[in-house]
């Protein structure tokens, strides 16, 4: 009868492909917030800053082309921590040889597979900026980057797909796979602290307004009820 789709990119690939069936674009539903930090297990100087990266750790997050430009940044930054929350899949990333060959020891932490949601969430509220680059992309909605959001934490984003239509005040949105800028995107982070506090602020609002469970609700039974009149 009908198709859903969770953001605009994904609705424009369907209606060009199937322009005959109607396309709703509904948000994807955002119904978790941290009801804690997890920081202190990290055992961070005072002065750290974290960037972090979360979720099944797997080729297309990009973890190791993320990690060697953020090694090369780290060199004047030794502030600089980089921490991963969830499962590295195995024959797609070697983590601990990764860390070794990048002389990462101590400044990457790797929290592995997080069954409980809760826990998850409060991992994410860990970090001060939250890197959520995927390539290539195939349309999706990131629920780990609305769950970066939801802990009041501003993204690190390739400008493309969904990505794309979050809007500047709560992302920072690189050309994919640009060495370059997502070093400088890097370095800008570590020296501009109140910046990225107000931009997960801005983050925050934007999920509490854009995927409030009682608003999708009801777009989820409006867009039924046309299908079935």
């Amino acid at each position: 009868l009908g198709m859903i789709v969770h953001n605009e990119t994904a609705r424009r690939q369907l209606h060009e492909a199937h322009g005959d069936r109607p396309v709703r674009h509904i948000p994807l539903l955002v119904d978790q917030f941290p009801t804690d930090n997890y920081r202190a297990r990290l055992n961070l100087p005072a002065d750290a800053f974290v960037f972090a990266a979360v979720g099944q750790l797997n080729r297309h997050k990009q973890i190791a082309w993320s990690l060697t430009q953020f090694a090369a940044v780290r060199q004047d930054h030794p502030e600089a921590h980089f921490l991963l929350v969830g499962e590295a899949l195995p024959g797609e990333i070697d983590l601990p040889g990764l860390i070794r060959q990048l002389g990462l020891d101590g400044a990457v932490h790797h929290i592995d597979y997080v069954p409980a949601a809760t826990d998850f969430l409060n991992w994410t509220a860990a970090a001060d900026v939250l890197v959520a680059l995927r390539q290539p992309t195939l349309g999706e909605t990131s629920a780990a980057a609305l769950n970066g959001m939801a802990a009041a934490r501003p993204l690190i984003v390739f400008d493309q797909g969904w990505y794309s239509e979050l809007p500047a005040t709560v992302a920072l949105k690189l050309p994919p796979m640009d060495e370059v800028a997502f070093q400088d995107c890097l370095r800008h982070c570590l020296t501009h602290r109140p910046q990225l506090a107000a931009m997960g602020e801005a983050a925050l609002a934007y999920v509490r307004r854009e995927h409030r469970p009682e608003t999708i609700a009801r777009q989820y039974l409006d867009f039924c009820a046309r299908m079935l009149a």
